[in-house]
Protein backbone atom coordinates (compact mmCIF):
# COMPACT_ATOMS: atom_id res chain seq x y z
CA UNK A 1 0.00 0.00 0.00
CA UNK A 2 2.03 3.12 -1.10
CA UNK A 3 2.30 5.78 1.03
CA UNK A 4 1.19 4.93 4.40
CA UNK A 5 4.76 5.16 6.50
CA UNK A 6 4.35 7.39 9.36
CA UNK A 7 2.65 7.21 12.72
CA UNK A 8 2.80 9.20 15.66
CA UNK A 9 1.65 8.50 19.51
CA UNK A 10 0.94 11.73 22.08
CA UNK A 11 0.44 10.25 25.51
CA UNK A 12 1.58 10.35 29.13
CA UNK A 13 4.44 8.97 31.06
CA UNK A 14 2.05 6.74 32.77
CA UNK A 15 1.53 4.88 29.28
CA UNK A 16 4.76 4.52 28.27
CA UNK A 17 4.87 0.82 28.14
CA UNK A 18 1.87 0.63 25.90
CA UNK A 19 3.22 3.11 23.69
CA UNK A 20 6.78 1.08 23.28
CA UNK A 21 4.61 -1.66 22.72
CA UNK A 22 2.42 -0.42 20.14
CA UNK A 23 5.39 1.38 18.66
CA UNK A 24 7.85 -1.82 18.56
CA UNK A 25 5.10 -3.10 15.97
CA UNK A 26 4.59 -0.28 13.96
CA UNK A 27 8.80 0.28 13.71
CA UNK A 28 9.23 -3.77 13.21
CA UNK A 29 6.83 -3.16 10.40
CA UNK A 30 9.02 -0.86 8.50
CA UNK A 31 7.04 2.56 10.15
CA UNK A 32 8.92 5.59 10.83
CA UNK A 33 7.44 7.10 14.43
CA UNK A 34 7.62 9.76 17.00
CA UNK A 35 6.61 9.18 20.73
CA UNK A 36 5.78 12.47 22.38
CA UNK A 37 4.90 13.49 25.87
CA UNK A 38 2.98 17.34 25.59
CA UNK A 39 5.40 20.12 27.43
CA UNK A 40 8.26 17.44 28.11
CA UNK A 41 10.91 20.44 27.86
CA UNK A 42 8.85 22.60 27.47
CA UNK A 43 7.78 21.64 23.84
CA UNK A 44 4.11 21.78 23.42
CA UNK A 45 1.41 20.60 20.43
CA UNK A 46 2.39 22.99 18.50
CA UNK A 47 5.16 21.20 17.20
CA UNK A 48 3.02 18.93 15.56
CA UNK A 49 1.41 22.37 13.64
CA UNK A 50 4.27 22.59 11.76
CA UNK A 51 4.83 22.63 8.22
CA UNK A 52 6.69 20.16 7.80
CA UNK A 53 5.44 17.71 10.77
CA UNK A 54 2.20 17.61 9.06
CA UNK A 55 3.28 14.53 7.04
CA UNK A 56 2.07 11.92 9.73
CA UNK A 57 -0.41 9.20 8.37
CA UNK A 58 -1.80 8.26 11.43
CA UNK A 59 -1.88 10.43 14.91
CA UNK A 60 -2.47 8.18 17.76
CA UNK A 61 -3.76 9.76 21.21
CA UNK A 62 -3.93 7.93 24.02
CA UNK A 63 -6.37 8.60 26.52
CA UNK A 64 -7.14 12.29 25.23
CA UNK A 65 -3.64 13.76 26.59
CA UNK A 66 -3.28 15.68 23.04
CA UNK A 67 -7.25 16.50 23.33
CA UNK A 68 -7.19 17.68 27.03
CA UNK A 69 -3.61 20.29 26.32
CA UNK A 70 -5.26 21.25 22.91
CA UNK A 71 -8.68 20.60 21.43
CA UNK A 72 -8.54 21.71 18.19
CA UNK A 73 -5.28 19.16 17.70
CA UNK A 74 -7.98 16.59 15.74
CA UNK A 75 -8.82 19.32 13.12
CA UNK A 76 -5.04 19.74 12.27
CA UNK A 77 -5.03 16.16 10.91
CA UNK A 78 -8.38 15.93 9.92
CA UNK A 79 -9.30 12.21 9.00
CA UNK A 80 -5.83 10.87 10.48
CA UNK A 81 -6.48 11.71 13.95
CA UNK A 82 -7.15 8.48 15.98
CA UNK A 83 -8.72 8.40 19.56
CA UNK A 84 -7.38 5.52 22.19
CA UNK A 85 -8.66 4.86 25.37
CA UNK A 86 -7.19 2.90 27.79
CA UNK A 87 -9.14 0.71 30.38
CA UNK A 88 -8.01 0.07 33.66
CA UNK A 89 -5.89 -3.52 33.48
CA UNK A 90 -6.62 -3.62 29.59
CA UNK A 91 -4.05 -6.10 28.23
CA UNK A 92 -1.74 -4.47 25.63
CA UNK A 93 -2.29 -7.19 23.20
CA UNK A 94 -5.98 -5.99 22.97
CA UNK A 95 -4.86 -2.66 22.58
CA UNK A 96 -2.78 -3.44 19.55
CA UNK A 97 -6.18 -4.82 18.06
CA UNK A 98 -7.87 -2.13 18.72
CA UNK A 99 -5.50 0.29 17.62
CA UNK A 100 -5.70 -1.46 14.06
CA UNK A 101 -9.23 -1.54 14.21
CA UNK A 102 -9.43 2.17 14.73
CA UNK A 103 -6.92 2.45 11.97
CA UNK A 104 -9.10 0.85 9.39
CA UNK A 105 -12.64 1.93 10.33
CA UNK A 106 -10.86 5.65 10.44
CA UNK A 107 -8.17 5.83 8.34
CA UNK A 108 -8.31 2.78 5.53
CA UNK A 109 -11.85 2.40 5.20
CA UNK A 110 -11.59 1.14 1.26
CA UNK A 111 -8.01 -1.30 1.90
CA UNK A 112 -7.46 -4.59 2.44
CA UNK A 113 -5.74 -4.95 5.72
CA UNK A 114 -5.54 -8.50 6.25
CA UNK A 115 -1.92 -8.51 6.47
CA UNK A 116 -1.64 -5.97 8.72
CA UNK A 117 -4.07 -8.08 10.94
CA UNK A 118 -2.09 -11.16 10.68
CA UNK A 119 1.17 -9.55 11.49
CA UNK A 120 -0.41 -8.45 14.87
CA UNK A 121 -1.14 -12.03 15.63
CA UNK A 122 2.50 -12.98 14.96
CA UNK A 123 3.59 -9.88 16.77
CA UNK A 124 2.01 -11.00 19.68
CA UNK A 125 1.41 -14.81 20.02
CA UNK A 126 5.67 -14.19 20.07
CA UNK A 127 6.06 -12.24 22.50
CA UNK A 128 8.02 -9.76 19.90
CA UNK A 129 7.73 -6.73 22.17
CA UNK A 130 10.60 -8.30 24.35
CA UNK A 131 12.77 -9.47 21.67
CA UNK A 132 12.61 -6.01 19.21
CA UNK A 133 12.94 -4.08 22.36
CA UNK A 134 16.82 -2.35 21.66
CA UNK A 135 17.49 -2.86 25.27
CA UNK A 136 17.42 -6.00 25.28
CA UNK A 137 20.41 -6.64 23.06
CA UNK A 138 22.20 -3.90 23.66
CA UNK A 139 22.20 -5.38 27.52
CA UNK A 140 23.42 -8.62 26.05
CA UNK A 141 26.28 -7.08 24.12
CA UNK A 142 27.67 -5.03 27.12
CA UNK A 143 27.30 -7.87 29.92
CA UNK A 144 28.32 -11.04 27.56
CA UNK A 145 26.77 -13.48 25.72
CA UNK A 146 27.07 -16.01 29.38
CA UNK A 147 25.20 -13.59 31.45
CA UNK A 148 21.85 -13.50 29.37
CA UNK A 149 22.15 -17.18 27.57
CA UNK A 150 18.53 -17.73 28.59
CA UNK A 151 17.62 -14.59 27.14
CA UNK A 152 19.66 -14.87 23.87
CA UNK A 153 18.10 -17.90 23.51
CA UNK A 154 14.60 -17.21 23.84
CA UNK A 155 15.44 -14.01 21.53
CA UNK A 156 17.12 -16.40 19.19
CA UNK A 157 14.21 -19.22 18.79
CA UNK A 158 11.62 -16.02 18.62
CA UNK A 159 13.29 -14.11 15.34
CA UNK A 160 13.80 -18.06 14.21
CA UNK A 161 10.13 -19.38 14.58
CA UNK A 162 8.57 -15.50 13.09
CA UNK A 163 10.90 -15.33 10.15
CA UNK A 164 9.71 -18.68 8.89
CA UNK A 165 6.24 -18.16 9.25
CA UNK A 166 7.15 -14.58 7.26
CA UNK A 167 9.05 -16.22 4.78
CA UNK A 168 6.14 -18.35 3.86
CA UNK A 169 3.55 -15.23 3.69
CA UNK A 170 6.06 -13.58 1.70
CA UNK A 171 5.74 -16.68 -1.02
CA UNK A 172 5.23 -15.58 -4.86
CA UNK A 173 1.92 -17.67 -4.65
CA UNK A 174 0.82 -15.47 -2.07
CA UNK A 175 1.93 -12.22 -2.58
CA UNK A 176 -1.37 -11.39 -4.69
CA UNK A 177 -3.07 -11.83 -1.02
CA UNK A 178 -2.00 -8.82 0.59
CA UNK A 179 -1.86 -5.64 -0.64
CA UNK A 180 0.55 -4.47 2.06
CA UNK A 181 3.18 -6.93 1.29
CA UNK A 182 5.79 -3.86 2.14
CA UNK A 183 4.81 -4.43 5.75
CA UNK A 184 5.37 -8.32 5.43
CA UNK A 185 8.88 -8.01 3.56
CA UNK A 186 9.80 -5.42 6.14
CA UNK A 187 9.24 -7.29 9.53
CA UNK A 188 11.47 -10.46 7.41
CA UNK A 189 14.25 -8.94 7.04
CA UNK A 190 14.09 -6.85 9.87
CA UNK A 191 14.33 -10.34 12.03
CA UNK A 192 17.05 -11.70 9.78
CA UNK A 193 19.04 -8.76 10.79
CA UNK A 194 18.78 -9.15 14.17
CA UNK A 195 19.38 -12.60 13.68
CA UNK A 196 22.70 -11.56 12.37
CA UNK A 197 22.92 -9.38 14.93
CA UNK A 198 23.03 -11.87 17.23
CA UNK A 199 25.60 -14.37 15.62
CA UNK A 200 28.14 -11.30 15.23
CA UNK A 201 28.05 -11.11 19.64
CA UNK A 202 29.06 -14.68 19.05
CA UNK A 203 31.85 -14.17 16.29
CA UNK A 204 29.53 -16.84 14.18
CA UNK A 205 29.47 -16.41 10.11
CA UNK A 206 26.47 -14.30 9.77
CA UNK A 207 23.28 -16.74 8.34
CA UNK A 208 22.49 -14.14 6.30
CA UNK A 209 25.39 -12.60 4.02
CA UNK A 210 24.94 -9.03 3.99
CA UNK A 211 25.12 -8.38 0.13
CA UNK A 212 22.56 -11.13 -0.71
CA UNK A 213 20.46 -9.01 1.92
CA UNK A 214 21.11 -5.66 0.33
CA UNK A 215 20.06 -6.97 -2.52
CA UNK A 216 16.69 -8.65 -1.22
CA UNK A 217 15.57 -5.22 0.52
CA UNK A 218 15.17 -3.99 -3.31
CA UNK A 219 12.18 -6.22 -3.64
CA UNK A 220 9.98 -4.06 -1.20
CA UNK A 221 10.20 -1.34 -3.32
CA UNK A 222 7.82 -3.46 -6.03
CA UNK A 223 5.10 -2.37 -3.69
CA UNK A 224 6.13 0.84 -2.46
CA UNK A 225 8.48 2.87 -4.37
CA UNK A 226 8.81 5.43 -1.43
CA UNK A 227 8.97 3.21 1.13
CA UNK A 228 11.84 5.05 2.38
CA UNK A 229 12.55 2.88 5.37
CA UNK A 230 14.00 0.52 3.72
CA UNK A 231 17.26 2.90 3.19
CA UNK A 232 17.21 2.54 6.62
CA UNK A 233 17.26 -0.63 6.90
CA UNK A 234 20.04 -1.30 4.66
CA UNK A 235 22.51 1.06 6.25
CA UNK A 236 21.75 -1.11 9.64
CA UNK A 237 22.62 -4.60 7.22
CA UNK A 238 25.38 -2.36 5.88
CA UNK A 239 26.96 -1.71 9.78
CA UNK A 240 27.25 -5.41 9.91
CA UNK A 241 30.03 -5.95 7.56
CA UNK A 242 33.19 -4.66 7.20
CA UNK A 243 33.15 -4.82 3.57
CA UNK A 244 30.03 -2.58 3.32
CA UNK A 245 30.01 -0.62 6.19
CA UNK A 246 30.90 2.08 4.26
CA UNK A 247 27.66 2.27 2.42
CA UNK A 248 25.46 2.95 5.11
CA UNK A 249 26.24 6.30 5.52
CA UNK A 250 24.75 6.97 1.49
CA UNK A 251 21.80 4.42 2.81
CA UNK A 252 21.02 6.99 5.50
CA UNK A 253 21.60 10.05 3.23
CA UNK A 254 18.72 8.81 1.09
CA UNK A 255 16.47 8.11 3.87
CA UNK A 256 16.61 11.65 5.35
CA UNK A 257 16.15 13.06 1.97
CA UNK A 258 13.07 10.98 1.62
CA UNK A 259 11.72 11.35 4.71
CA UNK A 260 8.44 13.22 4.81
CA UNK A 261 8.41 14.33 8.72
CA UNK A 262 11.00 16.05 10.41
CA UNK A 263 10.14 14.85 13.83
CA UNK A 264 10.64 11.42 12.01
CA UNK A 265 13.85 12.60 10.33
CA UNK A 266 15.07 13.72 13.61
CA UNK A 267 15.90 10.04 14.31
CA UNK A 268 17.73 8.85 10.93
CA UNK A 269 19.91 11.75 11.71
CA UNK A 270 20.71 9.96 14.86
CA UNK A 271 21.32 7.23 13.58
CA UNK A 272 23.70 8.77 10.87
CA UNK A 273 25.53 10.90 13.62
CA UNK A 274 26.24 7.54 15.46
CA UNK A 275 27.70 5.71 12.00
CA UNK A 276 29.59 8.83 11.46
CA UNK A 277 31.09 9.40 15.34
CA UNK A 278 31.86 5.41 14.95
CA UNK A 279 33.81 6.01 11.98
CA UNK A 280 35.80 8.52 13.51
CA UNK A 281 34.49 11.39 11.32
CA UNK A 282 33.90 13.81 14.85
CA UNK A 283 32.66 16.99 13.53
CA UNK A 284 30.26 15.75 11.16
CA UNK A 285 28.61 13.24 13.61
CA UNK A 286 28.36 16.79 16.00
CA UNK A 287 26.51 18.16 12.89
CA UNK A 288 24.12 15.49 12.22
CA UNK A 289 23.40 15.59 16.23
CA UNK A 290 22.44 19.10 16.00
CA UNK A 291 20.27 18.54 13.07
CA UNK A 292 18.83 15.40 14.87
CA UNK A 293 18.10 18.53 17.76
CA UNK A 294 16.90 20.90 15.15
CA UNK A 295 13.73 18.23 13.89
CA UNK A 296 13.22 17.45 17.06
CA UNK A 297 14.24 18.94 20.07
CA UNK A 298 12.38 16.29 22.57
CA UNK A 299 15.04 13.48 21.08
CA UNK A 300 16.78 12.62 24.01
CA UNK A 301 19.52 10.88 22.44
CA UNK A 302 20.41 13.38 20.28
CA UNK A 303 20.39 15.72 23.37
CA UNK A 304 22.84 13.54 25.10
CA UNK A 305 25.47 12.87 22.31
CA UNK A 306 25.40 17.13 21.88
CA UNK A 307 26.08 17.43 25.78
CA UNK A 308 29.22 14.83 24.94
CA UNK A 309 30.24 16.71 21.99
CA UNK A 310 30.68 19.86 23.85
CA UNK A 311 32.23 18.15 26.57
CA UNK A 312 34.77 16.68 24.07
CA UNK A 313 35.22 20.20 22.91
CA UNK A 314 35.62 22.16 26.54
CA UNK A 315 32.21 24.26 26.00
CA UNK A 316 31.03 24.53 29.30
CA UNK A 317 28.37 26.46 28.75
CA UNK A 318 26.84 24.43 25.82
CA UNK A 319 27.29 21.19 27.19
CA UNK A 320 25.44 23.33 30.68
CA UNK A 321 22.58 23.87 28.39
CA UNK A 322 22.10 20.55 27.39
CA UNK A 323 22.31 18.30 29.96
CA UNK A 324 20.20 21.16 31.67
CA UNK A 325 17.33 19.93 29.06
CA UNK A 326 17.89 16.54 30.57
CA UNK A 327 17.37 16.97 33.99
CA UNK A 328 14.40 19.12 32.97
CA UNK A 329 12.96 16.47 31.24
CA UNK A 330 13.81 13.38 34.12
CA UNK A 331 12.76 16.00 36.52
CA UNK A 332 9.37 16.15 35.23
CA UNK A 333 8.61 12.84 35.36
CA UNK A 334 10.82 10.96 38.13
CA UNK A 335 7.56 10.85 40.31
CA UNK A 336 6.55 8.39 37.74
CA UNK A 337 10.12 6.85 37.37
CA UNK A 338 8.96 3.49 37.33
CA UNK A 339 6.69 3.63 34.28
CA UNK A 340 9.33 5.20 32.13
CA UNK A 341 11.63 2.99 29.11
CA UNK A 342 14.25 1.49 31.12
CA UNK A 343 17.02 3.52 29.15
CA UNK A 344 16.02 6.65 30.65
CA UNK A 345 17.41 5.73 33.69
CA UNK A 346 20.56 5.37 32.43
CA UNK A 347 20.54 8.79 30.53
CA UNK A 348 19.37 10.10 34.41
CA UNK A 349 22.14 9.06 35.66
CA UNK A 350 24.83 9.46 33.39
CA UNK A 351 23.40 13.03 32.93
CA UNK A 352 24.26 13.86 36.87
CA UNK A 353 27.28 12.07 37.08
CA UNK A 354 28.97 14.20 33.98
CA UNK A 355 27.09 17.20 35.60
CA UNK A 356 28.78 16.43 38.79
CA UNK A 357 32.32 16.74 36.90
CA UNK A 358 31.09 20.10 34.87
CA UNK A 359 29.60 21.65 37.77
CA UNK A 360 31.64 20.41 41.28
CA UNK A 361 32.91 22.91 43.81
CA UNK A 362 34.86 21.00 46.53
CA UNK A 363 35.01 17.57 47.77
CA UNK A 364 31.69 18.08 49.75
CA UNK A 365 29.72 19.56 46.88
CA UNK A 366 27.84 16.21 45.73
CA UNK A 367 24.66 17.98 44.90
CA UNK A 368 24.47 15.89 41.50
CA UNK A 369 26.81 12.82 42.49
CA UNK A 370 24.26 12.04 45.00
CA UNK A 371 21.40 12.06 42.80
CA UNK A 372 23.29 10.01 40.38
CA UNK A 373 24.03 7.05 42.85
CA UNK A 374 19.54 7.11 43.75
CA UNK A 375 19.33 6.81 40.60
CA UNK A 376 22.26 3.74 40.22
CA UNK A 377 20.49 2.21 43.63
CA UNK A 378 16.88 2.68 42.33
CA UNK A 379 17.97 0.93 39.02
CA UNK A 380 19.81 -2.23 40.97
CA UNK A 381 16.75 -2.77 43.00
CA UNK A 382 14.32 -2.89 40.29
CA UNK A 383 13.29 -5.99 40.12
CA UNK A 384 12.09 -6.11 44.12
CA UNK A 385 11.07 -2.39 43.76
CA UNK A 386 9.04 -1.91 40.64
CA UNK A 387 5.00 -1.97 41.39
CA UNK A 388 3.14 -4.55 39.52
CA UNK A 389 2.29 -1.86 36.48
CA UNK A 390 5.55 -0.73 36.16
CA UNK A 391 7.03 -0.85 32.72
CA UNK A 392 10.19 -3.75 33.76
CA UNK A 393 7.65 -6.25 34.65
CA UNK A 394 5.69 -6.05 31.78
CA UNK A 395 8.42 -6.52 29.63
CA UNK A 396 9.90 -9.21 31.07
CA UNK A 397 9.37 -12.34 33.20
CA UNK A 398 10.20 -12.72 36.95
CA UNK A 399 13.42 -14.59 35.90
CA UNK A 400 15.11 -12.14 33.82
CA UNK A 401 13.64 -9.31 35.63
CA UNK A 402 16.95 -9.42 38.26
CA UNK A 403 19.46 -10.22 35.83
CA UNK A 404 18.30 -7.05 33.76
CA UNK A 405 18.52 -5.05 36.46
CA UNK A 406 21.68 -5.73 37.46
CA UNK A 407 23.11 -5.58 33.60
CA UNK A 408 21.46 -1.86 33.61
CA UNK A 409 22.98 -0.51 36.60
CA UNK A 410 26.68 -2.32 35.74
CA UNK A 411 26.19 -0.60 32.02
CA UNK A 412 25.27 2.87 33.42
CA UNK A 413 28.55 2.91 35.66
CA UNK A 414 30.48 1.23 32.47
CA UNK A 415 29.51 3.78 30.06
CA UNK A 416 29.47 6.67 32.72
CA UNK A 417 33.00 6.11 32.95
CA UNK A 418 33.92 5.68 29.45
CA UNK A 419 32.11 9.05 29.30
CA UNK A 420 34.76 10.47 32.03
CA UNK A 421 37.73 9.56 30.05
CA UNK A 422 36.35 11.50 27.17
Amino acid sequence: MKGFRNICFIHSVEDSYEVCYLKQFFKWIGFSYFTFTPDSMGVGMDILRKPENQGFDVIVDLNQVAQRKDSSIVSSFGGRFVTLDVAEGQREEDLLEQLIEEIKNIILKDYNIEALYELAQIYINNQMVKVLYEYTVILMESMGDTFFSNVRQSVQEALRQVNTVLENMGKPDLADRYSMMEYVLYAKYSCQRKINELYKMRKWVFEYPVPKMLEDLEEIYKYDKGFYRVEFLKAKVAEQSLMRNAYAKMFYHNAINECEVDLCRSYLFYQLGKWLDNNKQIYTAGQAFYRAFECNPVNMKAIFKLAVDARRKKAGNLERKYLGLLIEKWESSEEHKGFLPLMELEYAYKTYMLLDELERRDMQDKRFYSKGKEVLAYTKNLGSEAGENYFIKRLYNKEEIKGISIAIACRMDIKCQELQRT
